[in-house]
């Protein structure tokens, strides 16, 4: 077991930290005047998050009525089997953990559909014809491999599970890191009224600490068991104003995308130039092979720390995930493995 307090001590308190996967650019510029709203936290918070629904509705042109916000996403997560309560359920892997951990929850039967190891862990339309239960979980873009899958194949894997009877939950909270947000399936919900759509505040606007997420669905029925799934203000009034504020930057993802992009492509051609396995990926992480059992020590030895991905599903330890940072923060990443590569 590593002591990260210990490494981080004898790293003179410097641990660069690439295992956290949230926007490197910081919050919106508008979150910063929120201190003048904490006269809100003498009372209790809008239970409906009726204005946050309403700005969350303008921009991605879903109605405010088909929109929950949550205590975070994994608030919905662990949610959903509570008020759907599957008997078997299928999780595309590798893929998110607490899938699982909901599921396990109300002892749902879990099967796995992994990606092929051999094909890059991508997605392929065989999962079409693997659809056999009550729930279906899919990750787009997927973490931890960082791949986008095109909304073409989401559109059909919905068609697959809605002559199933299955649910289909597409966790989209990587998807504002993506240049073609078109990519996302949350129009189509009033395609498919078996369709539930997941996104957060948490990763795009590095907004963790303020546990804010959503869910889209045109079955309101559902989304009411949903909502009654959990506590009824879960929520805050200061979540849900920084929420309403981080919307209000409308260069803020563009920025973003610009910035992850080119800095996504200096590090995986960093790490190729080093000899460094590294799959193919569309956000703001990337998934590498480690060339030797020590690597994940040796950079940690040097102040690095990054994400071991053996608890992912399909993944081993031999697996790292290392999100994109500042450009300096990569640039010492870089220099620290061509060291440790010679």
């Amino acid at each position: 077991m590593i002591n990260y307090d210990e490494v981080t001590e004898k790293a003179g308190g410097n641990i660069l930290d690439f295992s956290v996967n949230t926007n490197p650019l910081g919050m919106p510029a508008t979150v910063s005047g929120l201190e003048k709203y904490q006269k809100l936290n003498e009372f209790y918070p809008d239970s409906e998050c009726t204005l946050l629904r309403q700005k969350l509705s303008e921009k991605y042109l879903v109605n405010a009525e088909n929109i929950l916000c949550g205590n975070g996403a994994d608030d919905i997560i662990y949610r959903l089997p509570i008020a759907i309560c599957p008997k078997s359920a299928l999780i595309a892997a590798p893929t998110y953990e607490d899938y699982s951990r909901s599921l396990a929850v109300i002892d749902c039967g879990i099967s796995y559909y992994i990606y092929k190891q051999e094909n890059g862990y991508k997605f392929d339309t065989d999962i079409y014809s693997a659809v056999n239960s009550n729930i279906v979980y899919i990750c787009n873009p997927n973490n931890p491999t960082g791949e986008l899958i095109k909304k073409e194949y989401i559109d059909r894997l919905a068609e697959a599970c809605q002559k199933k009877g299955a649910y289909l939950v597409v966790d989209e909270s990587f998807m504002s890191f993506i240049a073609n947000e078109k990519e996302s399936v949350k129009n189509l919900i009033y395609k498919y009224k078996n369709l539930i759509v997941i996104d957060a505040f948490t990763k795009s606007y590095c907004m963790p600490g303020f546990r804010l997420g959503f869910c889209m669905c045109s079955d309101g029925a559902l989304l009411e068991k949903i909502k009654s799934s959990g506590q009824s203000s879960s929520v805050s009034a200061y979540a849900q104003i920084a929420g309403i504020m981080a919307l209000q930057d409308k260069d803020y993802l563009s920025k973003t995308i610009e910035y992850i992009s080119s800095e996504r492509k200096y590090l995986i051609n960093g790490l190729k130039k080093s000899g460094v396995f590294v799959y193919s990926s569309d956000t703001n992480f990337i998934l590498i092979k480690s060339p030797n059992r020590g690597f994940r020590k040796m950079l940690l030895k040097n102040g690095i720390k990054v994400r071991n991905c053996d608890d992912f599903i399909g993944l081993t330890e031999e697996h790292i995930r290392i999100a994109v940072k500042k450009h300096a923060d990569n640039e010492c990443l870089l220099e620290i493995i061509k060291n440790i590569m010679k």
